[in-house]
């Protein structure tokens, strides 16, 4: 379990936010709200789309590997409470050129989150499109093909639409 500094604010259903001190998130409807955390530098937005089944996530700000994976417990959380099984993370807003080392520990411990989380909730290996701009995305992908070799279903994009066509899931009019 991890417990949360005093630099996180947690904002959900018009900005209610909860005591710092807390060792969880306030509960939230993701249905009815986004669901806001800021961190130092990086900031996650959550927000459940059940008509389309996807779990949308927007990160802004800068790159920081230790808040990433902090964060990415947040994914995890929403995916099994809400039941979804595709995510789609918009990072085109994250400043920051990650080393290739950062990109290897990044992809290793979102894998092993997402096993851990698929055998704790027996919940379906869920698919995760992440959309970002270079430096973020890597030409290369190293950072997908890490994580595609140890059994996640994840691709890296340049392009919103690819990323909606490759989950399965009707763009938005």
């Amino acid at each position: 379990m991890r417990s949360w500094g005093t630099e996180i604010d947690w904002f959900c259903n018009n900005s209610v936010s909860c005591d710092a001190s807390a060792r969880r998130a306030p509960p939230c409807d993701l249905s009815e709200a986004e669901y806001t955390s800021r961190m130092n530098g990086l900031t996650i937005t959550l927000q459940a789309d059940h008509d389309r089944h996807l779990l949308n996530v927007v990160y802004s700000g800068g790159w920081d590997l230790s808040q990433a994976q902090e964060t990415f417990h947040d994914i995890l959380a929403a995916l099994a409470e809400h039941k979804l099984r595709k995510v789609l993370v918009d990072g085109r807003q994250i400043i920051g050129d990650p080393e290739p080392l950062e990109r290897f520990y990044y992809s290793k411990y979102v894998t092993d989150a997402v096993a851990q989380s698929v055998n704790r909730n027996r919940i379906a290996v869920p698919r995760f499109a992440y959309v970002l701009l270079e430096p973020m995305l890597d030409p290369k992908r190293f950072g997908e093909t890490v994580a595609v070799n140890r059994g996640m279903r994840v691709k890296a994009f340049d392009n919103l639409e690819q990323a909606e066509w490759w989950l399965g899931v009707p763009a938005v009019d």
